[in-house]
């Protein structure tokens, strides 16, 4: 783990897909890129500020739709030349653990 880089554990890929309402924008859409069991990186077409609340409603397989309260920690924009499919990427902190997410990540 770098200086820079606060996770406090081992971040594994993790492709869920996500919907997210931030007070009045809702049923945005996301898709996860990783996660750790505390937090999640999420690319978007809908863009997010650092410090936003989000309620988030993640699809996991075998277990339907899983809902968390997040903050956002991170926002970054995908450049053209960018393989991503939508233009933002961010970084969120879960309010509370969640391992079962990172169970299923793989």
């Amino acid at each position: 783990m770098s200086a820079t880089d606060r996770r406090s554990g081992a971040r594994q890929k993790a492709f869920f897909a996500v919907e997210i309402d931030a007070g009045a924008r809702k049923h945005r859409v996301g898709v996860t890129r990783d996660a750790t069991a505390r937090s999640l990186l999420i690319a978007s077409p809908s863009r997010f500020d650092v410090g936003d609340a989000l309620d988030l409603r993640v699809l996991v397989p075998n277990r339907g739709m899983v809902a968390v309260q997040a903050r956002v920690t991170r926002v970054e924009q995908n450049g053209a030349e960018s393989p991503e499919l939508w233009r933002y990427r961010f970084a969120v902190e879960l309010d509370d653990e969640r391992p079962e997410l990172l169970a299923r990540a793989s």
